[in-house]
């Protein structure tokens, strides 16, 4: 596996486990921009939560601060809301 590959693994992981924590806290991806400190935009959530780009590691924590749980949640294997 090449590092392009596995970044982009990394980033379909990542994303995967964004979507599952922002829909189980009911929350749109406007909303979820809205809340981070500083806010982005839409289509950056819709970029991680797609595998286009992998947030980096400060959007991560700010992801997780938003969304109420720890970053490495986001970045764990899969979790369970489904």
């Amino acid at each position: 596996m090449t590092d392009r590959d596995a970044h982009a693994r990394h980033a379909q992981l990542v994303g995967a486990n964004l979507r599952d924590h922002r829909t189980h806290a009911g929350l749109s991806q406007h909303q979820l921009g809205e809340q981070m400190d500083p806010p982005v935009r839409r289509n950056e959530v819709n970029a991680w939560e797609n595998g286009r780009r992998a947030p980096d590691a400060r959007n991560l924590e700010r992801l997780a601060a938003a969304l109420h749980c720890h970053w490495t949640d986001l970045y764990a294997r899969r979790n369970n809301y489904a």
